[in-house]
């Protein structure tokens, strides 16, 4: 039971949000993400039949949303016809003597006060079957008929109505992204490198792409055509202009930098533009590394051997070793860690999913209380973490690691954390204590299995947490479809995943 005066706060201020992707409210938000996609990214790049049956299948999509949103503010407007029209018809009946007064008694004896109009309706429509086997309704049958199916027909009308201007509406709606000005198009990309490198006049963009990936920013892969070019293709990361990491590109350019000068494998930071009105928000040009993504939560792709994933041993041996406190980044990376900054790491991870708590979670809420009670001490200096090294976020060319990208999340903290990201996702091709043994052989930093299980965890739940960032998203506006896929498949499994790994959990 809450205290009194928990319970006297929680009644002053109630946590009221958008309806969750769980529950049948969420439906609404989905079906119109479903329709945005099927308009603005299926049905322009068909034709013909194809075309015609996405069209149709995105107009059911929208019918069966506008019935969802609608439903609420019609129930009291459509219960009261069909109750208008039963009374009207126990009248006429009534008139009829013999058979007719039965269908009366019967309609008069229907449970009409609790039923829902689904259930009136369906009473009205026996009654009216039943009246049709009578031989001789009777002079004013006929007009008294009429006046009846005059009052449904006026209800079902404003009922559809309302219903066809919430789908109007919805179609009106542009996805965010089309409607972004702050984003960096074709032509603003071409306009920045022909500022950037005078020295190539005919440069042109040729095209602009926006790959699979990059959640957390806008990524763009631009390719060039012109003379003598140092580079074919780049890669842009924009912030975006709804981001759950709450990270800036400005803060990655500079990290990004400091590893590829000492040499690691990772995309080299050409251009940084910190935004303006002629080219929107903020961004940074790197070269494009050639290879296939990795991987992913399943595991390693056919692609990633034995020797990538060696290789991503010795990257992180590599990362961990590098001495921040003599380069030109920002005191923060410089400064080495308190004993309780891994504690306080967890107390930002329950804030944050606070923050953006659309569904409840009490299995993650339960686990973060214990991981804040169970925290490791943190390291002594200041170590460079990834803090996403996850196969999606890896390139591999041949049987080598090519590049590691996405360096969004990277921050000053325990080298544990990256490890414990990679562990469970080996897949066969190795097992756990060949790539700590590469690792160490690499002049890792000390290992530490207490803690490895700690972030484990914590990465299973932080996991939980940006996925409901991803939720709070979908279901404040239009749902975008790629995101609410993420997290109705993966939410609760997330949750159920993180738990499952604390010390005396049966699962």
């Amino acid at each position: 039971m809450l205290s009194s005066r928990k319970a006297q706060n929680a009644a002053e201020t109630p946590r009221i949000g958008p309806a969750s992707l769980f529950d049948p409210a969420g439906d609404i938000s989905l079906l119109s993400g479903i329709e945005q996609s099927l308009r603005d990214m299926i049905e322009p790049a068909l034709s013909g039949e194809p075309k015609h049956t996405a069209s149709m299948m995105r107009r059911l999509v929208l019918d069966m949303a506008a019935r969802h949103a609608t439903a609420r503010e019609l129930a009291p407007m459509l219960r009261g016809a069909h109750l208008a029209a039963v009374d009207e018809l126990i009248a006429l009946a009534s008139t009829m003597g013999g058979e007719g007064q039965d269908i009366a008694t019967r309609l008069g004896d229907a449970p009409t006060d609790v039923a829902a109009s689904e259930d009136l309706s369906r009473l009205l429509s026996e009654a009216f079957d039943d009246l049709a086997a009578l031989h001789d309704p009777g002079a004013n049958f006929s007009e008294a008929l009429i006046k009846i199916l005059a009052g449904l027909l006026k209800a079902d009308s404003l009922a559809e109505k309302t219903r066809r201007d919430w789908a109007d509406q919805v179609e009106a709606q542009v996805s965010p992204e089309t409607c972004d000005s702050g984003i960096i198009t074709k032509d603003r990309l071409e306009l920045f490198l022909r500022e950037a490198m005078p020295e190539h006049p005919d440069l042109a963009v040729s095209r602009v792409s926006r790959p699979p990936m990059g959640w957390g920013k806008v990524t763009l892969i631009a390719e060039l055509e012109g003379s003598n070019l140092p580079f074919r293709s780049l890669v842009v990361r924009q912030d975006a202009l709804l981001s759950g990491t709450g990270t800036h590109v400005a803060d990655e350019y500079g990290i990004i930098k400091f590893v590829h000068q000492h040499g690691l494998e990772v995309p080299e930071p050409i251009f940084f533009h910190p935004g303006d009105d002629r080219f929107g928000r903020p961004f940074i040009i790197m070269t494009k590394l050639s290879g296939a993504t990795a991987g992913g939560f399943g595991g390693p792709a056919p692609e990633c051997t034995r020797e990538a994933l060696f290789g991503l041993a010795r990257f992180a041996a590599r990362l961990h070793a590098l001495d921040p406190s003599e380069s030109d980044l920002p005191q923060s990376w410089k400064t080495a860690p308190d004993e309780d900054a891994n504690k306080r790491a967890v107390v930002k991870v329950r804030q944050q999913l606070r923050d953006n708590q659309v569904a409840p979670l009490p299995v993650a809420s339960g686990t973060l209380l214990w991981l804040e009670h169970n925290a490791p001490p943190a390291p002594e200096r200041p170590i460079i973490v990834h803090s996403d090294l996850g196969l999606w976020n890896l390139l591999v060319e041949g049987p080598r690691l090519s590049a590691v990208l996405d360096w969004e999340l990277a921050q000053i903290g325990d080298p544990m954390q990256d490890l414990a990201y990679i562990r469970p996702l080996l897949g066969d091709r190795m097992t756990w204590d060949e790539f700590v043994e590469a690792y160490l052989a690499a002049g890792g930093q000390d290992y530490r299995p207490a803690a490895i299980e700690f972030f484990g965890i914590l990465s299973d739940v932080r996991n939980v947490m940006f996925t409901e960032i991803m939720h709070h998203r979908a279901v404040s506006n239009v749902a975008d479809v790629r995101t609410a896929h993420a997290v109705t498949t993966c939410l609760h499994m997330l949750e159920r995943q993180a738990a499952a790994k604390l010390p005396g959990i049966d699962s």
